[in-house]
């Protein structure tokens, strides 16, 4: 799977996650995460990749985790305290998964 597709399920997964957060501050973070891997996503788009590239091969393994981890926290929505501990390691894999794509450009 290509780096941008990995990009637009990650942001998709952050955006459902963001729907069902109680959180006001981890909204927010989820909405400013959520921009900066659309502008990512946008700059890396402009560029033209090689399958293969190790920094490419990590910042997809960064993705598939934030996705993953994502999806988990969203999952779980019937445990608010749950929901907000894992919408905070989301914040952290993103953050991680963003540097990453960032190191690409």
């Amino acid at each position: 799977m290509n780096i941008l597709t990995q990009l637009e399920e990650s942001i998709r997964e952050l955006n459902r996650l963001w729907l069902v957060s109680t959180n006001n501050e981890q909204r927010e973070k989820l909405l400013e995460l959520k921009s900066e891997l659309n502008n990512k996503a946008q700059e890396l788009a402009n560029k033209t990749l090689e399958e293969g590239n190790r920094d490419l091969d990590e910042a997809i393994e960064a993705l598939k985790v934030l996705k993953t981890e994502a999806n988990k926290a969203k999952n779980e929505v019937d445990d608010a305290a749950k929901l907000i501990e894992k919408t905070s390691a989301v914040i952290n894999k993103a953050t991680k998964a963003i540097s990453k794509v960032a190191s690409l450009l």
